[in-house]
């Protein structure tokens, strides 16, 4: 019986984050309430319109695109870790409110515009397409999710 019970917590352990090979889509109408980590293995994360992702406190890894069309929901707190490109074409600003912050984090080259959708992810009056990946005030926050970046060169939405 002893040995049973050492294996328990090994299990418990697999349980608490979660492999998916392919993409993960959340149907019109449907809600994924994760309260754990996902590792996507490079696949990608499509919230259709009408669907719902509520990260409840939890992680999203591996992520290759991030596909956030208008009439789709993505809620906090947690995180997103994505190897692609993040396109929000949502109503979707990432929130400021600590208790339901979401953390974005893109490992992509800085050469490229990976994020090329036509939402305002920071909510500071420039699309996300607009913006890009780059870092124009080098504070290590790409400029679609930096609210303060530098404004070189882009009007206003």
């Amino acid at each position: 019986m002893t040995k049973h019970l050492a294996i328990l917590p090994c299990l418990f352990a697999l349980l608490a984050c979660v492999f998916v090979s392919g993409d993960l889509v959340i149907r019109p109408g449907a809600t994924l309430l994760l309260r754990s980590s996902i590792a996507m293995n490079g696949g990608d994360l499509d919230i259709e319109p009408g669907g719902t992702l509520d990260l409840e406190g939890g992680t999203v890894a591996g992520i290759g695109t991030v596909l956030l069309p208008a009439g789709s929901n993505l809620d906090g707190p947690g995180g997103l870790e994505l190897a692609n490109d993040w396109v929000n074409n949502s109503t979707f600003v990432r929130p400021v409110d600590p208790a339901a912050e979401i953390t974005i984090a893109i490992a992509v080259s800085f050469f490229e515009n990976h994020a090329p959708g036509s939402g305002d992810t920071d909510g500071d009056g420039f699309t996300d397409h607009g913006e890009g990946t780059l870092d124009q005030d080098l504070d290590m926050v790409p400029d679609f999710l930096d609210p303060d970046a530098l404004r070189m060169d882009r009007p206003p939405n």
